[in-house]
């Protein structure tokens, strides 16, 4: 793996930290807008075995983080920034600051000089992202376990299923169950001298599939946007 490569990842991860820090809550769907004038700059952090605080001693990593600070500052003043705000993240080796560009000076021209800059690891222009959709409105949805052990709420702000189809090989789906009304491209009967009837396993498995979000009835499918093709077969 070239050394470019982990710095781009780094640069993606944090991308998404950003946009969970300064935009309302749910995102990630709709495109990336540039926010006022704010960069995300990473100061460099030295080397666990080289760094104050990095587990050989009981004082914490409190002088680590004010050596950082003066170090984010001194960048600040080098470019003519203001440093915002900040949140350390040693796990993945970077310390974060927000800066702030001044009027009328190119918000990515900017963030393309301190990524040159020997203090600083990664330098990009903070996005903001909008979600189109909220939280459910569906009474049965925080009781789902998909919902919580899933994080189907979030799940369904980057895919919810549209554009596919799901076979459920399965008894009878009821059509117009109100979860499930305009779900089902297909349902179809399978099992010779009977006739198609609404049943409760084969409605159930549809439901959890497909169900209808944000009708203020029952669940949430696990891909509200698909749409199923009813086949029964038993």
């Amino acid at each position: 793996m070239s050394r470019e490569c982990p710095r781009r990842l780094i640069g993606l991860a944090l991308a998404v930290l950003a946009a969970f820090r300064f935009a309302p809550a749910g995102a990630m769907e709709a495109p990336a807008v540039s926010t006022d004038r704010e960069l995300l700059v990473m100061v460099r952090i030295s080397p666990d075995h080289f760094r104050v605080g990095g587990g050989y001693g009981t004082y914490g990593d409190e002088l680590g983080q004010s050596a950082r600070d003066r170090i984010a500052h001194k960048v600040a003043r080098r470019y003519g920034l203001k440093v915002v705000d900040n949140w350390p993240m040693p796990m993945i080796g970077v310390d974060c600051f927000v800066m702030l560009v001044p009027a009328p000076r190119a918000v990515g021209a900017t963030a393309e000089q301190l990524s040159h800059d020997s203090d600083v690891s990664w330098a990009e222009p903070v996005a903001t992202y909008t979600s189109r959709a909220a939280t459910p409105n569906d009474p049965l949805f925080p009781a789902q376990p998909a919902a919580t052990q899933w994080h189907l709420a979030d799940l369904h702000r980057m895919a919810s299923g549209r554009g596919t189809r799901v076979a459920v090989v399965d008894s009878g789906i009821d059509a117009k169950h109100p979860d499930l009304a305009g779900q089902l491209a297909v349902n179809r009967n399978f099992v010779s001298g009977q006739a198609l009837v609404a049943e409760q396993h084969g409605t159930a498995v549809a439901g959890i599939i497909a169900a209808k979000g944000d009708n203020r009835v029952g669940i949430v499918g696990v891909a509200p946007g698909t749409r199923l093709l009813g086949l029964r077969a038993c």
